[in-house]
């Protein structure tokens, strides 16, 4: 009986890591759409997020500490040609919308619109989708272990 509840804990504990292992929103859309535009696809990897945990400016503020704890990866999709801003912005909403089940809208407002992909209470992912000053199409996708409080510090909102 208490191999069988050590054995249950441990799959209850992986199983947020399962989650995130899947495919993220970003290399969704890259593989659909990367090679039809000029984007580029930059990662801060789980291995890269220790090592920022690790330095000195983050140990000491414990308020860049809790937000970045809560982050496994980062993935930064840029566009630099403004003359398909809008069509890539476009295809970004769309794949959303069309994985409802996946990401649930959580803001719009102009040239930015949010979604999350929660399992239960758990923010695992959050997807910003936004137009700079440059008029440059932008996707912002983080994963992890997430709160609410998380989206309010980090985009302000």
């Amino acid at each position: 009986m208490r191999t069988l509840l050590v054995l249950l804990l441990a799959l209850a504990g992986l199983l947020p890591a399962a989650a995130q292992r899947g495919e993220d929103f970003a290399s969704r859309y890259m593989a659909l759409y990367g090679d039809r535009a000029a984007l580029a696809c930059k990662t801060i990897s789980p291995a890269m997020m220790e090592r920022i945990m690790k330095l000195d400016t983050v140990r000491h503020d414990a308020g860049t500490r809790r937000v970045f704890a809560q982050l496994r990866s980062i993935r930064f999709v840029t566009a630099p040609d403004t003359a398909l801003t809008r069509q890539l912005y476009a295809q970004a909403e769309d794949l959303a919308r069309h994985n409802r089940r996946r990401y649930a809208a959580y803001a719009d407002r102009d040239n930015l619109s949010i979604y999350v992909r929660r399992r239960g209470n758990v923010l695992l992912e959050l997807v910003v989708l936004l137009v700079d000053e440059k008029r440059q199409f932008n996707i912002l996708n983080f994963t992890g272990t997430m709160s609410e409080d998380f989206i309010r510090q980090v985009l302000n909102i």
